[in-house]
């Protein structure tokens, strides 16, 4: 039961999460209880179930605007007596319209301050007597801006919705005089200071006139000030004849003969003759030109941007010219790494709002899977289940924990190629093996969904067995892998192509190219999206997206893993007839030293023995059950260690133990040290280490401290019985 004489519930209706939770900490720092809903749906239901003293309203936002959910409160016989505010930015006369015609009380421009936030609720809330005190009940039509608008609010309401705006418009205008003031002090200090300057200038100058008729025997001394001066110093007859210049105007325009500055004639340095036009008007009708500002240009042909501080006299022009070059060139550098910082601030904003997007998309396919195992696995321990339900309920657990595995690889895939850590090692590639190994593969996935109507083709552009290339095999596997189970996925009948032929053009310089491809009979896309498919961050609400299961992201990873390896990736398709995607590689020549080893070399035959004792060292228990449900058929006896200073305690206690396998990260000693510990006093023992950690520097830091082996997480059950076979004879390892 809401209690109505102590509401104080506030409902606010903004998509900005900034803009929220700064009218948050406004209204609660007064006392009042704020709910905050992200769209206009949302807050619908809110109002419904709480009904907030008052609601304030965005009016662009997702799935319901501000309008409509105003027009839905105002319709609604519990609701149309909630005072409902609408904030804007006001930047279209409708908006008023548009707000009457939703019924609403007030407007209130963004941004605003605290105190006129607080004010607008005080006033809205004091008045909601009078204006819930009779519903508007007849419609008035109206035509404005060529649109019909139907006004079912009471007088009251538009009165106070146009005095809100009126008010928000004045306040707004009060805020804009404000800062008008300030930009003119701001001028009339500088014009002070210019003033100031040019009345130091123009003194300097009368004294050295002063001077020069008082002292016209000391000429040469005067010439010799002038000629010191720091700005430019000239006279000339009205018809433009320079009689003088000073050797600071002289060096500003560039000249190095004095004699051939003077036959120049002021009238040729102006870039635009009609700038000595009004000059020379000017002074005819005023007598002097105190700031006149040109452009010159000098004997090299640069410009130059001068101040003219002139006056006229019996037809002599004197005064003084400033170079302001510098100064233009930093305020054209201070626009434009303004107009860089904009820039690139909307690009910022564009690049978060695709990121935001990705990461709340990939956030609900992680949601998915785990759902799903979550789901069966509860299922599995409902009693009776007969064994064919068992297995379903199994087989779907290992399809979405294998979706989750491969979601979340592609996610650590897009993190290194946006941090630029991906590092390409090429090695030596034999083509023809890794494709015949696709086929392979693919030939049974084909049967296992269950689409034998689909014809699977490889075509060799080189029929050499072992022809070879120099790239690095895992992430050429891995494009083709993705493209080559996309055309699986969304190809129901026809034929799915794939293999590689020689692409030589002009500007082949440096060896022979190879054009890889994979076409399909199958879906196929518009091709307005096909600019789309390989974008790294597209919308989750992207009409492509929705064309297919998964998160989206193999496209993009496949293209960035091409064009690591030097080469270029592109689509072609047309709705209903197909797909055809292409990448090209450089074949390379000569070999590279391979730069990682796919598996260490292991000394001497495995060991025999009936059961073998194995040393487990993990701290998860759930994990240590796993792995002995999967080494129960083998004969192994396990001892489990929960971390690493407990392995090396029970290591030395049980001398049989004949391998060990070592987590990496576990608490009190982690495996690391626990490795670097056993092998100070046993070299030979084998240590498989087991790691969920992926990243190259990783593999790297694994290899060398000390262990025989290593396995990543999640561990299957073939993995790991090929990874003990190598040092131990155990059963059913196959």
């Amino acid at each position: 039961m809401i209690d109505k004489e102590n509401n104080k519930l506030i409902l606010i209706a903004e998509d900005s999460l900034t803009q929220a939770e700064r009218l948050r900490y406004m209204l609660e720092k007064i006392g009042y209880t704020v709910r905050h809903a992200i769209n206009g749906k949302e807050a619908l239901d809110t109002a419904r179930k709480e009904r907030p003293l008052l609601i304030l309203s965005d009016i662009r936002m997702p799935e319901m605007d501000g309008y409509e959910l105003c027009k839905t409160v105002k319709n609604d016989k519990t609701l149309w007596d909630i005072p409902f505010i609408l904030l804007t930015v006001l930047d279209d006369p409708r908006d008023v319209i548009m707000g009457i015609e939703c019924g609403a009380d007030s407007y209130m421009m963004k941004p605003y301050s605290d105190n006129y936030l607080l004010s607008r609720i005080n006033q809205v809330l004091d008045n909601k007597h009078l204006l819930t005190r009779n519903k508007g009940e007849e419609s008035l039509e109206i035509n404005f801006a060529g649109a019909q608008y139907h006004i079912n609010s009471n007088p009251l309401q538009i009165l106070n919705l146009l005095l809100s705006t009126y008010d928000s418009i004045c306040q707004k205008n009060t805020e804009l005089a404000e800062k008008e003031n300030e930009m003119i002090l701001m001028n009339q200090d500088l014009q002070n200071m210019v003033e100031k300057r040019k009345m130091e200038l123009k003194i300097q100058l009368e004294q050295k006139i002063k001077a020069e008729k008082v002292l016209e025997k000391s000429a040469e001394q005067y010439r010799e000030l002038v000629d010191n001066a720091l700005i430019g110093v000239i006279i000339t007859t009205g018809k433009g004849e320079i009689l003088f210049a000073n050797s600071a105007l002289i060096e500003m325009l560039e000249y190095e003969i004095p004699e051939e500055f003077l036959k120049k004639g002021i009238i040729g340095f102006y870039k635009n003759p009609q700038d000595r036009d009004e000059l020379m008007r000017l002074l005819n009708e005023k007598g002097e030109v105190p700031e006149f500002e040109v452009e010159f240009i000098t004997k090299t042909g640069n410009l130059k941007h001068v101040v003219l501080s002139v006056s006229l006299d019996n037809n002599l022009m004197s005064g003084m010219i400033l170079d302001i070059t510098e100064r233009k060139t930093a305020e054209l550098r201070v626009k434009q790494y303004k107009d860089e910082m904009i820039l690139a601030r909307e690009r910022a904003e564009q690049s978060e709002k695709l990121k935001t997007a990705f990461l709340a998309n990939m956030s609900n396919e992680i949601l998915t899977p785990i759902n799903s195992l979550l789901g069966f696995s509860e299922l599995l321990s409902t009693s009776g289940l007969s064994d064919d339900k068992i297995l379903e309920y199994t087989s779907n657990i290992n399809g979405s924990g294998n979706n989750l595995i491969n979601l979340i690889d592609n996610i650590i895939d897009i993190a290194k190629i946006e941090s630029g850590e991906v590092k390409i090692k090429r090695t030596d590639c034999k083509i023809n093996h890794l494709l015949l190994d696709l086929y392979a593969h693919f030939e049974e996935e084909l049967k296992v969904y269950g689409k034998e109507n689909v014809q699977l083709y490889l075509k060799r552009g080189v029929k050499d067995q072992d022809f070879t290339i120099q790239t690095e095999s895992h992430r050429l596997k891995n494009v083709l892998t993705n493209l080559i189970g996309n055309a699986v996925k969304y190809t129901d009948s026809g034929r799915i192509e794939f293999g590689f032929e020689p692409f030589n053009t002009e500007a082949s310089k440096n060896g022979t190219w190879l054009k890889f491809f994979v076409r399909d009979t199958g879906k196929g896309l518009d091709e307005n999206h096909l600019p789309r498919i390989f974008d790294r961050f597209r919308n989750s609400a992207d009409p492509i997206r929705k064309l297919s299961e998964g998160a989206g992201v193999g496209l993009p990873i496949s293209k960035a893993y091409v064009q690591l390896l030097g080469g270029e990736m592109w689509c072609d398709s047309e709705p209903g007839k197909g797909s055809e995607f292409y990448f090209t590689l450089l074949c390379g020549e000569g070999k590279t030293e391979a730069m990682a080893k796919e598996e260490p070399p292991i000394s001497g035959k495995p060991l025999k023995s009936e059961n073998p004792v194995i040393l487990i060292a993990e701290d998860v228990e759930s994990n240590f059950v796993y792995l002995k449900a999967l080494l129960e058929e083998t004969g192994c006896q396990l001892i489990w260690a929960k971390n690493g200073r407990e392995a090396i305690e029970k290591y030395k206690a049980h001398s049989d133990i004949m391998l060990i396998m070592m987590d990496i990260r576990m608490p009190i000693m982690g495996g690391y040290e626990a490795i670097s510990e056993i092998r100070k006093f046993d070299k030979e023992v084998p240590i498989i280490v087991q790691t969920a950690y992926a990243r190259e520097e990783d593999r790297q830091k694994i290899e060398t401290s000390g262990c025989n082996d290593f396995i990543t997480k999640p561990i299957k059950r073939e993995i790991l019985l090929k990874a003990i076979s190598k040092y131990l004879v155990i059963e059913n390892a196959v």
